[in-house]
């Protein structure tokens, strides 16, 4: 199913990409998330890689865009650089760029994965922490509150 997207999405990417990103593969994608739910994993490290990923995921979700527009004007420039022989023609060669390589999407895959869990586990997971003992504390206080009125 998920090479049929990839044929799909490439042979016309204007008919195939909207209709893609907007539920035509969620019943496969479904299917690839109850195939993993349904698998056991013995070893403590990868099932701890899993973990964590599965905690990013959605920081992954929400930053993957930003990222990669800032990575897509970096790659141009490098390349441009790269094809340029003066510095004038720099911009003009990172202007004829118009996707990415295949090579350039997993070094901004590797790129993305770690970012997105130093982000999660160093910003998220505290600062949800924080909410909930926040909340968790304040639901303890009003208990409390009651607790005294009603006496």
């Amino acid at each position: 199913g998920f090479l049929l997207m990839y044929f799909l999405v490439k042979s016309n990417p204007e008919k195939w990409f909207y209709v893609s990103h907007n539920g035509l593969f969620l019943f496969l994608q479904l299917a690839l998330i109850a195939g993993f739910l349904t698998m056991h994993i013995s070893h403590k490290k990868t099932y701890s890689w899993i973990e964590r990923l599965g905690k990013s995921s959605l920081t992954i979700y929400m930053v993957h865009l930003p990222l990669i527009s800032i990575y897509l004007i970096f790659y141009k420039l490098f390349v441009g650089f790269i094809a340029a022989s003066n510095i004038y023609e720099i911009i003009p060669k990172a202007k004829e760029i118009k996707e990415l390589s295949q090579a350039a999407v997993i070094i901004f895959v590797l790129i993305l994965i770690p970012l997105s869990l130093f982000i999660q586990e160093k910003v998220f997971t505290p600062l949800q922490i924080k909410l909930t003992n926040r909340l968790i504390s304040m639901r303890s206080l009003k208990s409390k509150k009651q607790c005294t009125s009603t006496r």
